[in-house]
């Protein structure tokens, strides 16, 4: 009978001695103006204990390692990271060759914090980086989304203006205005070298910072927070790109306000950060009017990723109806399309409170009782999701869609 493998003192000697490394690096290259932080190389969990995986839970893959081709060991054709997933150290068939496993070991790019102009902190690439590279994970408070709504409150009363909260998963968001990595000083573009991806390490998730395209060593990196604005002051965008918008938000609705002075420092220095994912937002005239509150806007992106092939279209939407409840709403079907000569057959799915709230206008009868407003669902919410049959016929996949929720009271 095999024994089952099992975790080494050197393998986890090794990567924390490598961490140690790149964290003297990091800590080397501070200076005394730089804005005051806690420095951490990994998240730090506050409202519960870190997940453990069990034997059931961990995935492996079927990876053989061979001298000849080092691509071999867990390369891009590698079953985890195709699904965005960390081997486990002991369980991959490669061993220590394995080369899926960079969150773990830290294995970073070259970087370098600077001082831009007008734009607060920024970070450069300190070497050569190569389209698709793992630069940095984005580290943090772990903590609960009601607790992000409280702090992200509590920080707008105090004048802060360097907070930084995103989206991890359904429940949860990484705070790093106290404590976080250097990725936390990365500013926004609306032209970005660089974007953020969801990767499932050890049974969490964990956040990194990857290269869009090849970026030449001393270029600013940079990813597009996709920040969302509903009301309020308008929040300036100086990232200079030629497609810039001029103002974060500019293109959600309910955008109006006045130009707020926080302006000055989007990205490093920037109120509240989106980051693909999550902001606090005041209640838009829309839904003043029809008694909805919308309190904030939440990424399901990690709830809502699968690779799976659906046999059929009903399959599908079983799938991602099941999805949405887990997640505590109803997904429906917007629009379903057979298809013809040049288009596929698609289906397009979203939340049950998508759309507005339209009152018919109805006679009433002299002396007849006027009926009281019953209120609405409806509150504009972002969700949805693209279903598309593949070009060989057989079969369905998620093609994605916008996984930005508001998450309603």
């Amino acid at each position: 009978m095999e024994s089952e493998p099992e975790h080494t003192h050197t393998d986890i000697d090794q990567t924390e001695e490598h961490c140690a490394r790149q964290l003297l690096c990091l800590t080397e290259q501070r200076t005394r103006e730089e804005p005051e932080y806690i420095h951490i190389d990994q998240n730090e969990f506050s409202h519960r204990r870190h997940n453990t995986q069990t034997e059931e839970d961990i995935a492996i893959c079927e990876c053989k390692y061979d001298e000849h081709d080092p691509e071999s060991a867990c390369g891009e054709r590698c079953l985890n990271v195709l699904t965005s997933t960390e081997c486990t150290p002991g369980y991959c068939p490669c061993g220590v060759y394995c080369k899926n496993q960079r969150f773990q070991k830290c294995e970073y790019a070259k970087t370098k914090l600077f001082r831009t102009e007008g734009r607060g902190w920024g970070l450069l690439a300190n070497e050569n980086i190569k389209a698709g590279q793992f630069i940095i994970e984005y580290c943090g408070e772990v903590i609960s989304w009601k607790e992000a709504k409280h702090r992200s409150q509590a920080y707008e009363i105090q004048g802060l203006r360097d907070a930084f909260i995103i989206s991890l998963n359904a429940s949860e968001s990484i705070d790093a205005t106290e404590k976080g990595s250097l990725a936390r000083f990365i500013n926004h573009s609306c032209k970005p070298n660089c974007e953020t991806r969801k990767w499932n390490v050890l049974g969490e998730i964990r956040v990194g910072i990857f290269a869009k395209q090849d970026i030449l060593d001393g270029t600013e990196l940079a990813y597009d927070y996709n920040f969302e604005w509903y009301g309020g002051a308008k929040v300036r965008c100086l990232c200079g790109a030629p497609s810039c918008s001029g103002f974060l938000g500019a293109k959600s609705r309910g955008f109006q306000g006045e130009t707020s002075s926080r302006g000055s420092g989007v990205g490093s220095e920037c109120a509240m950060d989106y980051t693909s994912e999550f902001t606090m937002n005041e209640v838009d005239n829309s839904t003043r009017d029809s008694g909805v509150s919308s309190e904030c806007v939440m990424d399901y992106t990690s709830e809502f990723t699968t690779y799976e092939i659906f046999k059929t279209r009903e399959s599908l939407m079983q799938w991602a109806r099941e999805a949405g409840k887990r997640n505590g709403f109803v997904i429906v079907t917007i629009r379903s399309d057979l298809g013809g000569k040049s288009m596929k057959p698609r289906v397009t799915l979203g939340c049950e409170r998508g759309g507005r709230f339209k009152e018919k206008k109805t006679k009433v009868n002299k002396g007849a009782k006027k009926r009281c407003g019953t209120g609405t669902k409806k509150c504009g919410c972002l969700f949805t999701l693209k279903g598309e049959k593949l070009a060989s016929g057989n079969g369905w996949m998620l093609k994605g869609g916008c996984q930005s929720r508001r998450l309603h009271s």
